[in-house]
């Protein structure tokens, strides 16, 4: 996945969310936090098996330097790399992110926040996403 260097800020990069025809995100790989939040994700345009929503909510709120979210979690296919050839992505079918319901923290650069710390950092149930 080609990385963009955000003003040293951060690193931007994109993958898809979803099958059949699959969601476009702009994500911030951020080291500071382990769990992945998605605003820019349309549940309904997700009309897959893929899509798990729970049927109660547990809605969290999580603090950053530069704002702060709230979301509950999902799960759906995630592919990086590239999201017509299979030969050149990777496929994590049950992926579990947090669905943005309201937040201070995105602006245009990126849609989601994917955190890359240690899972003791992530919120209890949810595994990084590079572990």
């Amino acid at each position: 996945m080609p990385l963009i260097n955000n003003q040293n800020y951060g690193y931007i990069g994109k993958f898809w969310v979803g099958s059949g025809t699959p969601q476009e995100i702009k994500i911030l790989l951020d080291t500071g936090s382990a769990n992945s939040w998605i605003s820019g994700f349309d549940k309904e345009l997700t009309t897959d098996a893929t899509f798990k929503e729970p049927e109660h909510h547990d809605e969290v709120k999580i603090t950053f330097g530069s704002g702060y979210l709230k979301g509950y979690f999902v799960t759906d296919q995630l592919t990086i790399g590239s999201s017509a050839d299979a030969e050149d992505s990777l496929v994590l079918d049950d992926y579990m992110f947090g669905m943005v319901t309201e937040q201070t923290c995105f602006h245009d650069t990126f849609d989601a926040i994917i955190g890359l710390a240690y899972p003791e950092f992530a919120e209890p149930g949810v595994v990084p996403l590079f572990d």
